[in-house]
């Protein structure tokens, strides 16, 4: 169904501030998600505080070409949907977790990352992250491991001589 032109233009304004404010965007392609799905994709990303924003591809395109991003943007096939964000990982994140969840019916066609278009692998590479309070974690179990190892044998020591 044709939209208006006052409409065109407010979605296209939308774009621009996304193009310009957020810190990630993926590009996914949802055409196989049902609507039941795709509701429950965006309470996941409410919950995650990522934006979700389904658009033309036309208006896509002339958005981005407006922004200050260099590069070409994907081949973007069938419906397109934009995850943003300010978290650097979150948007690409959760698009890959809603894309193992919904049976790679949900796919990551690109993004931006760093203000620079990413290809599909990288994007997908991002998505793969796990979260700041995981890295942390598996930082504190690498940085207690040799600890806990000299414990360990210092205690098998003391048992030998006892």
């Amino acid at each position: 169904m044709a939209i208006s032109r006052t409409k065109k233009e407010a979605v296209i304004e939308q774009l621009r501030s996304i193009f310009a404010d957020a810190k990630t965007i993926v590009f996914v392609q949802f055409d196989k998600v049902t609507s039941e799905e795709a509701n429950t994709l965006r309470g996941v990303c409410v919950d995650e505080e990522v934006g979700y924003l389904v658009a033309k591809k036309t208006l896509i395109r002339k958005a981005f070409d407006d922004s200050s991003l260099a590069g070409v943007l994907p081949a973007m096939e069938g419906e397109i949907a934009l995850a943003y964000g300010d978290d650097m990982l979150a948007p690409a994140r959760v698009m890959g977790e809603q894309s193992k969840a919904l049976d790679e019916r949900l796919t990551i066609v690109g993004g931006v990352f760093e203000n620079a278009l990413v290809s599909q692998e990288e994007m997908r590479s991002i998505a793969a992250i796990p979260p700041l309070e995981t890295l942390y974690a598996q930082f504190l179990m690498v940085i207690r491991a040799p600890v806990q190892g000299l414990a360990s044998v210092l205690g098998q020591i003391a048992d030998t001589k006892a």
